[in-house]
């Protein structure tokens, strides 16, 4: 006779005392050729604004993104994927950020502050690379001059006609993008990152994701 019978027993993430964007600046950055970056980069400049920004991240203590042309890069050389199956797919990446982010002037990077996150958009070849070994993208640090960078990868990974590469994309970055907002530097300084210690099980079912 009581809707509903109970209350359900939900998982909550856990701040883990560290860094949280309150004012993300977000950075887009595509390669030449890429005929979505135009899409990716109004997406950078607008998400931060909307009703969906708000509702995913508001409460973790997140405010609107910005963006603009100004945090617009654009690159013409391509970076390679290792075919080591032992060598670390990512770390081309991270080099290029920390290469670029080292001397902004002559880059044409914007300089990195505490609130900014470089978000990659990779295409072709090196995007389906890193596809097929399972994964459509990531947020993570580097160390820049002795300081933390939080960057996201985004892979354009072809799911077949339910799931274009640009739809993939797409949901993807605006993942990353909250994820990286809540939790920028995950090594350094951990911010909202995993479950609370009452439900082991939610965080085991999510593989820690």
């Amino acid at each position: 006779s009581v809707y509903p019978a109970y209350e359900p027993d939900m998982a909550r993430l856990v701040h883990r005392g560290g860094h949280v964007l309150e004012r993300p600046i977000v950075v887009t950055v595509t390669w030449e050729g890429n005929p979505n970056a135009t899409l990716y980069e109004t997406l950078g400049d607008h998400i931060g604004a909307t009703r969906y920004w708000k509702q995913v991240v508001g409460e973790y203590g997140v405010g609107p993104a910005t963006s603009g042309p100004s945090n617009h890069v654009h690159l013409k050389e391509p970076v390679a994927v290792p075919t080591d199956p032992d060598a670390d797919p990512i770390a081309p990446f991270e080099e290029l950020v920390v290469r670029a982010l080292s001397d902004p002037a002559a880059s044409g990077w914007p300089a990195p502050t505490d609130q900014t996150v470089y978000t990659l958009y990779v295409s072709g070849a090196p995007a389906l690379a890193i596809c097929d070994l399972g994964a459509g993208g990531l947020h993570d640090e580097v160390q820049v001059n002795g300081k933390p960078v939080a960057f996201a990868l985004v892979l354009e990974c072809d799911g077949g006609p339910k799931m274009p590469a640009l739809e993939s994309a797409t949901i993807t970055a605006s993942h990353e993008l909250a994820e990286a907002a809540l939790d920028p530097l995950p090594t350094s300084s951990p911010g909202w990152q995993g479950l609370d210690g009452d439900h082991l099980a939610w965080e085991l079912m999510q593989m820690g994701q």
